[in-house]
């Protein structure tokens, strides 16, 4: 058998016939490039919504369709178990896409069933606040948004595992892919013209779109494995995995599951713990100010898409000087843009929130300053939790981000009940810095390297230099 180097050297690329092979090299850039792109539109068509929204929906609607937006983004991760990683993993490692897929397939439908039920007999147990309304009066509406979205994650991730990355970033990602959120800014943008925008058509219209989004997703996904068979992407499996059934995704994704739900879970289970215990003023006011807060995670987020190849590569080549200076230039790159973003947050909140969401937010102004500390250190320590992934220490990270999340479960109720919404944002806003500065020592301690930002240019130049440097020939 070829040795893993050389075979890894050997993989091709997502165009072209199977003797024009691409290198490694090659692949992730072009990830890269298609991933951020995709990401900006999705991001810019998703942000783009939500500001709309907030000028034409009254408050209570607006606050309410968060609440329905939370809800979906929180179940679509339970719904896929953590299997889309996993179905990554498991089509670069076998040939048989098909069968991998239509296993993630089953697990959506299972779990998409179970949630819908679940939230048909909560929602007759909701407090009479009008921010449930959404969740109350839609409830078929809301299952189809979270299980189609649950779908195309599923569709998205086995694009990406076959190297059509262009093709998956259009169906699927967390936030919703690049259809269904430019159209559905679109006609945002055309029905506020003709003032038809209520709470209800806003729900319909993004369950519908999202449950369109499928019929791109299953062509899309069709010519991905055609191209993927005639090219025979990794030859021969590098582990004796037996068939990818559901069952077997299931043992393999339930670690995925827990670290999604904490790591990436916990800004939506922030905003559903301070629905349950301040106003529906206050709440629409928190709900904005955490959309806009997280504009400033976006640069760290889209390194984080291409970092985790070169993480692992040079981790295992035991580069790890090397590797230091490339997350820590990296982590200087995104970090200029998100240090502008967050002062001008800081200086300017009251033009931000007037041009974003219009004249209806002024109490959002001291939540977006308070937000801002929290996630200015998120972003200048790097990439220290997926550091830890690629390094094999998840265990670490499970550890660290479930003892703060107990944290945040036992302070809120209190803290919320006693200062509101400002106590909330506080809390929040601690635990995130907290968090990332604990995990940056655990990456210290357990890699040895610092993944925080640096000032260098000589750092910023070796790391633009180890990405864009072509790897040597395989033998």
């Amino acid at each position: 058998m070829m040795p893993e180097s050389e075979m890894q050297a050997e993989l091709p690329g997502g165009d072209g016939p199977s003797e024009n092979v691409r290198s490694l090299r090659s692949r992730l850039l072009s990830a890269a490039v298609w991933s951020a792109i995709g990401r900006i539109l999705a991001v810019g068509a998703f942000y783009g919504s939500h500001f709309l929204l907030g000028r034409y929906l009254e408050k209570s609607h607006y606050a309410a369709y968060l609440m329905v937006s939370v809800v979906v983004a929180t179940t679509t991760i339970a719904v896929t178990f953590g299997t889309a990683q996993i179905l990554i993993r498991t089509i670069r490692k076998k040939v048989n896409a098909v069968q991998a897929i239509a296993s993630c397939l089953k697990i959506v439908v299972f779990f998409g069933c179970i949630a819908s039920l679940v939230l048909l007999i909560v929602s007759d147990h909701l407090g009479a606040g009008e921010r449930w309304n959404g969740i109350r009066e839609y409830v078929p509406w809301v299952a189809i948004w979270f299980i189609a979205s649950a779908a195309s994650l599923i569709a998205s991730s086995a694009m990406q595992a076959m190297d059509q990355f262009r093709l998956g970033v259009l169906v699927g990602a967390k936030n919703g892919g690049l259809l269904p959120n430019v159209l559905f800014f679109l006609l945002l943008v055309v029905s506020s013209q003709f003032e038809i925008l209520d709470l209800g058509f806003v729900i319909i219209l993004r369950s519908v779109l999202q449950l369109l989004t499928l019929i791109p997703a299953f062509i899309f996904t069709k010519n991905s494995i055609s191209i993927h068979r005639t090219k025979n992407f990794d030859g021969q499996a590098r582990e004796d995995i037996a068939a990818p059934t559901a069952k077997w995704f299931l043992s393999e994704s339930w670690y995925t599951l827990v670290t999604q739900f904490v790591v990436l879970g916990m800004a939506e289970l922030d905003v559903l713990i301070v629905g349950f215990f301040v106003a529906d003023g206050d709440f629409a006011n928190y709900g904005v100010a955490k959309t806009l807060i997280n504009v400033v995670r976006i640069p760290l987020l889209m390194a984080s898409v291409f970092l985790g190849p070169f993480i692992a590569e040079l981790y295992y080549a035991n580069q790890i000087d090397r590797l230091e200076k490339i997350l820590r230039g990296a982590a200087t790159i995104v970090g200029l843009p998100c240090l502008l973003i967050a002062l001008a947050f800081v200086i300017f909140p009251n033009a931000i929130l007037e041009l974003t969401f219009g004249n209806g937010y002024p109490e959002a102004v001291p939540l977006l300053r308070i937000l801002t500390f929290g996630t200015v250190v998120f972003v200048l320590t790097g990439c220290n939790g997926l550091t830890l992934i690629m390094t094999g220490h998840q265990r670490e990270l499970m550890i660290c981000s479930i003892g703060v999340l107990l944290i945040y479960l036992t302070l809120s109720p209190l803290i919320l009940s006693y200062w509101g919404v400002w106590g909330g944002a506080w809390l929040n806003s601690i635990l995130v810095a907290s968090l990332n500065l604990f995990v940056t020592i655990m990456v210290r301690i357990k890699v040895n390297i610092w993944t925080t930002a640096s000032p260098s240019c000589a750092t910023l130049k070796l790391s633009l230099q180890s990405i864009l440097k072509k790897p040597a020939a395989s033998p």
